[in-house]
């Protein structure tokens, strides 16, 4: 699961509350356009757990889910 990475896709108006979130909390972040036109992806790299954790708590406060974190046929074979 260390190979595995957290994004997030968000509309271009709610990009600078993530932003923010992650220069406060010092998480590094990288940002790639999407296919539609208002839409990014933010991919996370956090190493400390403590940090992954609020994270994970400020994204569902803000209604936005992870995407790309796990593989959902390695769930099923499990």
């Amino acid at each position: 699961m260390l190979d595995q990475s957290a994004s997030v896709i968000v509309k271009r108006k709610n990009i600078q509350v993530v932003f923010d979130y992650c220069l406060d909390n010092r998480i590094e972040t990288r940002m790639t356009p999407r296919d539609m036109p208002e839409e990014w992806e933010l991919e996370f790299n956090v190493s400390d757990i403590m940090k992954a954790i609020s994270l994970g708590m400020f994204l569902k406060e803000n209604k936005l889910e992870l995407v790309g974190l796990l593989n959902t046929s390695t769930i099923k074979n499990s």
